[in-house]
């Protein structure tokens, strides 16, 4: 009797563990965001790493993007998966919700500068449609802005190395001129979502051989201009860091989990022992704050299978590849910096 009490009892003390466990994630990721709204007291700008592709850096934005208070005190959302040049109808169907065919739509995400289709998983499209959605419920002078960041290519007109190189070389400088000119020069909160490479006040790791990276990032153009008023976050998981190490070394388990660097004994640590892709300088100046996502699997999001089979769309990609691959010399960082 005793024996079949005791099993009784951690069986129950086991299901208890693993029904707590979501509950628990979920208290933390709460925690989090609280933690990333607060810091609008204090900052204009958060600039906020995202992993192409990636599921967990997607669920997370779209949470932030849900949070009660988020509509209330961010005003703009800028980011890179969107090509400039359909700024109105990116207005048109975000701010002012008219009717934009799919067709119509795709064009924003399709035509940026990457000739890759790495916006081409559906999670990109369902961030934009998710603002759209919240901002159906809201007056038109409190609706969320959603403003492109990329250079305003127009591939139609783009057949040489050298028309492409002209945009390519200009998406960070881009992007910090739409958040200067209509963010900051309003006085308004903004979100700003891009590859961690972009969001890094220090030079990003080109590949062996190459010269290194001389232009500025958005984050060092923002802090350069506007000390005090942008405050950066890259995230940190298995499939783009060493997870184990950051563990190892902080002693953090629970995830999520934001990491403040300043004034933290880890700020002087190489940020190439976290983050492969950058080099070997003092964190603590690279980035403000390092969100980590634990060592749980990050699944990758695909493109759709209409995309994959959509053949004229992708012998367009193929085009612009090519003219990509002739117009960047092999050993150049913009193969590298996403």
């Amino acid at each position: 009797m005793p024996n079949r009490l005791l099993k009784t009892i951690a069986t129950s003390g086991l299901l208890l563990l693993i029904a707590s466990s979501p509950a628990s994630a979920q208290s933390n990721q709460r925690a989090v965001l609280d933690e990333i709204l607060k810091l609008y007291k204090s900052y204009d700008v958060v600039l906020l790493g995202e992993q192409h592709d990636g599921k967990l850096s997607f669920e997370f934005r779209m949470a932030l993007l849900r949070h009660p208070r988020f509509g209330s005190i961010v005003q703009d959302i800028v980011i890179e998966s969107a090509n400039s040049l359909y700024q109105d109808l990116l207005d048109d169907f975000v701010l002012r919700l008219k009717n934009i065919s799919a067709g119509d739509l795709q064009m924003v995400w399709r035509n940026t500068t990457m000739p890759t289709g790495v916006w081409d998983p559906p999670i990109y499209e369902e961030f934009i449609r998710a603002v759209r959605t919240l901002n159906a419920s809201r007056r038109l002078d409190k609706r969320i802005r959603l403003i492109a960041g990329d250079p305003p290519i127009d591939w139609t007109k783009v057949t040489s190395g050298d028309q492409l190189l002209k945009f390519a070389l200009q998406r960070d400088e881009t992007a910090y001129t739409a958040i200067e000119n209509e963010s900051l020069a309003k006085h308004r909160k903004v979100l700003v979502i891009y590859g961690g490479a972009h969001l890094v006040t220090a030079r990003v790791a080109s590949s062996p051989g190459s010269t290194p990276p001389t232009r500025p990032t958005i984050a060092t153009y923002l802090k350069m201009k506007y000390p005090g008023k942008t405050y950066s976050i890259i995230p940190l998981t298995a499939r783009y860091g060493s997870v184990e190490e950051f563990q190892a070394v902080t002693g953090i388990r629970k995830t999520p989990f934001l990491l403040t660097l300043d004034h933290s004994p880890h700020a002087s640590l190489s940020a190439k022992k976290f983050f492969g892709f950058l080099r070997d300088a003092r964190i603590g100046e690279m980035m403000d704050a390092i969100l980590f996502f634990g060592s749980a699997p990050d699944a990758t999001v695909n493109a759709s299978p209409e995309v994959e089979n959509d053949l004229d769309y992708q012998n367009e990609l193929k085009r612009r590849r090519d003219i990509m691959s002739n117009a960047v010399p092999p050993n150049s960082t913009l193969r590298v910096v996403k």
